[in-house]
C-alpha cells in the first residue's frame, strides 16, 4: 500500500502529476478539502486534477442506491459541494464531476454543477463481460469520433449556458476493451490492435479537452494526448 506523502515522493522524481480522486460515497466535502490541503499547500505538490467519486451512476457501485439511482441530480447537488470545499482551499485546481456516455445523467448533473465544474468526466469500455468478440472489439474504435462529437455539444451548450470563459472540458479516466472482470482476450495481440487505434484516434482524431487519457490494462498509467 503507498500511501499519499510516498505517491507524491514518486511524482516529485518522476517530474509528473496526477489525477485524484476524492471520496464521495462514504466520504465527506471536509475530507475533500483537507485532502487538497494537504497535497497543494502543506505539500506544495501542486496536483491540478481532482474527480467527485467514481462510477457512482452505475447500480454496481456501493452508494448507487443513495447517490446515482435518481439519474444525477443529487449527485450534482452533493459533489458542488465537494467542489465549493475543494477551491476555497486552492483556487487553481481543475475539479471534474462524473460523466456517461449516453443518457440524461450529464444533463441533470451540469444543471447543479456545470457553473463551477472544470470538466465531466466519462468511461469507454465497448464490451460487457461475458460477451466478448474480437470483431466486435476492433470495429469499436469507429464508433468513438461521433461519441466524443456528442459529449462537446453537451459541454459545450452547458458552457454556453453559464457564460463561462473556459469551456467545460472532457476528460476520458478509464477506457478499454472490457467493462468487468478482464479475461484472456486483454492480453491478446487482438487487444493490443485495439489499444493501438483507440489511441491513434486519441492522438489525431479525438479531441479531449485536458489530455487525460487512463487504460485500466496499464493499472492506470496516464497517457499523454495533445
Amino acid at each position: 500500500m503507498v500511501d499519499t506523502d510516498e505517491f507524491l515522493e514518486w511524482l516529485k522524481k518522476t517530474g509528473s502529476n496526477a489525477m485524484f480522486t476524492v471520496n464521495f460515497g462514504s466520504g465527506t466535502e471536509e475530507e475533500a478539502a483537507a485532502w487538497v490541503k494537504h497535497t497543494n499547500i502543506d505539500k506544495k505538490a501542486g496536483i491540478l486534477y481532482w474527480e467527485i467519486g467514481n462510477e457512482v451512476y452505475g447500480n454496481w457501485h456501493p452508494y448507487y442506491e443513495k447517490y446515482g439511482k435518481d439519474g444525477g441530480t443529487i449527485y450534482g447537488k452533493r459533489a458542488r459541494k465537494f467542489i465549493e470545499a475543494m477551491k476555497k482551499v486552492d483556487p487553481t485546481i481543475k475539479v471534474a464531476v462524473l460523466g456517461v456516455l449516453e443518457g440524461d445523467w450529464n444533463e441533470k448533473v451540469l444543471a447543479e454543477t456545470g457553473d463551477i465544474a472544470d470538466g465531466l468526466i466519462v468511461h469507454h469500455y465497448p464490451q460487457h463481460f461475458g460477451e466478448e468478440n474480437d470483431f466486435a472489439m476492433l470495429s469499436a474504435p469507429q464508433t468513438l469520433t461521433a461519441i466524443y462529437e456528442r459529449l462537446h455539444k453537451v459541454v459545450d451548450r452547458w458552457t454556453a449556458q453559464f457564460n463561462k470563459d473556459k469551456k467545460i472540458e472532457l476528460w476520458l479516466t478509464e477506457w478499454n476493451s472490457v467493462d468487468f472482470n478482464p479475461g484472456p482476450q486483454t492480453l491478446s495481440v487482438e487487444n493490443g490492435l485495439f489499444v493501438a487505434a483507440v489511441c491513434s484516434l486519441l492522438k489525431t482524431s479525438i479531441t479531449l479537452s485536458t489530455g487525460i487519457s487512463t487504460t485500466t490494462s496499464l493499472r492506470k498509467a496516464v497517457t499523454t494526448v495533445t
